[in-house]
């Protein structure tokens, strides 16, 4: 189809065309109905935070006193 970066090789009739006759031949295998498995991804860890009671004027301190306060629990 082509863009900024790569030059156009085929017309956009061709490319439809490809994508018909691709339908055709994954349907004449068998191919339409295959799901892909979804994964699944189960940490083995969680995170809590402490109250956050200290507050101070200069961001970049806040953010650390913050961060400081995360806590990582392996379950």
């Amino acid at each position: 189809m082509g863009n900024e970066i790569f030059p156009r090789l085929i017309s956009e009739e061709q490319f439809e065309r490809l994508k018909e006759e691709r339908f055709k031949r994954a349907k004449k295998l068998g191919r339409l109905n295959r799901m892909k498995e979804e994964e699944t991804f189960t940490p083995s860890f969680t995170f809590t935070i402490e109250k956050v009671e200290d507050k101070y004027d200069n961001p970049i301190k806040q953010a650390e006193y913050v961060y400081s306060l995360i806590k990582e629990e392996v379950i």
